[in-house]
């Protein structure tokens, strides 16, 4: 009997190795899957500063974390993608401010990633009620996050979710969808020419590009960053 209690335990053991990944690691289901890390929790492989060369500056590599003090200014990844599910989580303290960007392009035309990449706002509002088009998971300055979206205290980790397919896009929050748009619906129209966006004419133009982190001279740690093309 305690020869079976043991092996049934060990069993289990290795049934939710293979399906609870640790930190900045894939388990074999989402290897399957088609998954990518973007981040090894070790290393900056596969980053680099937006507009410049390697090395990467201004982020480093915290107890397993992506992370910034704040000033090295925006990362973004070395490969580009295009239609995508993007997970990944992020602390943030009160009142500080980062963000995700995507298909974002690099250029001397270009003053910054915003200027190209669609941004999911990270921002340290968990403490408030209201939402607005600047809140966290935002669509920054287009799309409003749903009013019941549950964060975590500032200072305590968040998951999120982006993904895009053909235009199609969601914001996903600790398992719930907050977002949903189609890029370049009438009703994206409405809200672009009304935006801050409609004096970047490159805005949500590109099909495919770079993930970016913001850094927008705040601390903010990243980690679990994984990708899959769709």
């Amino acid at each position: 009997m305690k020869k079976q209690w043991f092996v049934g335990c060990l069993l289990f053991v290795v049934m939710a190795t293979n399906v609870v990944a640790k930190d900045n690691k894939l388990t074999r289901k989402e290897k399957k899957q088609g998954w990518e890390l973007l981040f090894d929790g070790k290393t900056l492989n596969g980053w680099k500063n937006w507009n410049k060369e390697l090395p990467v500056s201004g982020w480093t590599v915290e107890n397993g974390c992506l992370s910034t003090q704040g000033g090295g200014g925006d990362i973004v990844t070395l490969q580009d993608y295009g239609n995508f599910e993007f997970t990944f989580e992020w602390k943030i303290d009160e009142n500080k401010n980062s963000g995700v960007m995507y298909h974002v392009k690099e250029g001397k035309q270009y003053c910054c990633p915003y200027m190209t990449g669609p941004e999911f706002q990270v921002f340290g509002d968990a403490h408030s009620p209201n939402r607005t088009k600047n809140s966290t998971a935002s669509n920054y300055d287009m799309y409003i996050p749903a009013t019941d979206m549950v964060l975590n205290p500032n200072g305590t980790w968040n998951k999120a979710t982006i993904i895009y397919k053909d235009g199609k896009v969601e914001h996903w929050v600790n398992g719930k969808k907050v977002v949903a748009f189609d890029e370049w619906s009438d009703d994206f129209n409405v809200r672009y020419k009304a935006s801050k966006w409609s004096s970047a004419p490159d805005y949500a133009k590109f099909k495919t590009g770079k993930i970016s982190l913001q850094d927008h001279g705040d601390p903010v740690q990243y980690k679990n960053l994984k990708i899959r093309k769709l």
